[in-house]
């Protein structure tokens, strides 16, 4: 299943209090491979043919509760991987 939004309708939103958001890139994401709970939104495997270029963290008093990795499959499309602490 795919979904292409409307980026012309996609607005900016604020975090929700006691929550903020880092975006990190593709250097930065091999830093969460220790962090093998996100391992649903974090692509490990350096075997495959693409990896996480982007992420986006979740964090609750500076510890990571969730985390959305983006990952180009291809010219057109990202494949979005989304994981929250269960909490």
């Amino acid at each position: 299943m795919h979904f292409l939004p409307d980026v012309k309708r996609i607005k900016s939103t604020s975090p929700p209090n006691f929550f903020s958001f880092e975006l990190i890139k593709r250097e930065e994401v091999v830093s969460l491979f220790d962090a093998t709970r996100f391992n649903e939104a974090i692509i490990y495997d350096t075997n495959l043919p693409w990896q996480t270029d982007l992420a986006v963290l979740a964090k609750q008093d500076g510890e990571i509760v969730g985390v959305a990795g983006a990952s180009k499959t291809c010219a057109k499309l990202w494949q979005i991987g989304i994981e929250v602490l269960p909490k």
